[in-house]
């Protein structure tokens, strides 16, 4: 959890510079910055996104490979949970409460799992273009 606003802006200035160390992109940052991403970019978040996940990628040497880098299916899945969650959250609330109720809603990883089979997100497919989900629908 972010216990500062300054903490939440030294995230994000790391991540948008590509200094974030490779150990400190963890599930919880991943999901911080998708919900920045929604909250400063909103229809744009997606784009946003992408793009510097793949720049982060690259600044810390990781290569795609069939099981490791940049996922597409995985980045617009959790960017529709991540804004469907903000939705439920009070406009009033700050910023660093908005971040820390959605890193707190999806500490559990397999939460996708509910929308995807295991065999679909884990595809070459699924990891290399989007893939609509077979178990439920993306909330919106």
């Amino acid at each position: 959890m972010y216990s500062t606003e300054f903490e939440i802006d030294d995230l994000l200035t790391r991540f948008e510079n590509q200094t974030l160390a490779h150990e400190e992109w963890t599930h919880s940052a991943h999901l911080a910055m998708a919900a920045l991403a929604v909250l400063n970019h909103g229809d744009q978040a997606l784009d946003y996104i992408r793009t510097h996940i793949k720049r982060l990628n690259t600044a810390q040497g990781v290569v795609d490979t069939p099981t490791r880098g940049y996922h597409e299916t995985l980045t617009v899945a959790w960017i529709a949970v991540v804004r469907a969650e903000l939705k439920t959250i009070s406009e009033e609330d700050t910023r660093q409460k908005k971040v820390n109720a959605v890193v707190e809603a999806f500490q559990d990883k397999t939460i996708l799992l509910r929308y995807y089979s295991r065999d679909l997100i884990m595809s070459l497919e699924a990891r290399h273009g989007f893939v609509e989900p077979d178990l439920e629908p993306l909330p919106h």
